[in-house]
């Protein structure tokens, strides 16, 4: 696997079929691995918005991802659709803060959570829906 035991990657479901989402560490893109006789398969790759520092699934919306790209104050999506994972577009969580950094991203059965910076305040928010 790319990057080795630091790989970062998440799984995606794709016609109720789990597949391995797995970030280049040396270029902007991920690749989808399936699932087959002979174990992990590569498949397509697809340019994401820069070097993938976490990325998760949405628990409720199978084929969506959350990336979150390095050196990026904001989150990111992409989204299985027509046969592809779809460019990633940035997902609005804090309207109105003017310095935004974000401290970590984790997963449960309710969603991904985001734990962000904003001034001297710390937000936790659900991303529930893209």
């Amino acid at each position: 696997m790319p990057g080795g035991d630091q790989a970062v990657w998440a799984t995606l479901t794709i016609d109720d079929q789990t597949h391995l989402v797995v970030a280049d560490p040396n270029q902007p893109r991920v690749t989808l691995y399936a699932h087959g006789s002979d174990g992990w398969l590569p498949g397509d790759s697809y340019p994401v918005s820069g070097k993938i520092k976490a990325m998760l699934e949405l628990p409720a919306q199978p084929g969506s991802l959350v990336l979150w790209p390095e050196e990026s104050g904001a989150l990111y999506r992409s989204m299985w659709d027509g046969g592809r994972l779809t460019f990633p577009q940035p997902v609005t969580i804090v309207e109105s803060a003017d310095e935004v950094e974000i401290l970590g991203l984790g997963k449960n059965a309710d969603g991904v959570w985001c734990l962000q910076k904003a001034g001297d305040d710390l937000l936790l928010h659900r991303v529930k829906t893209l």
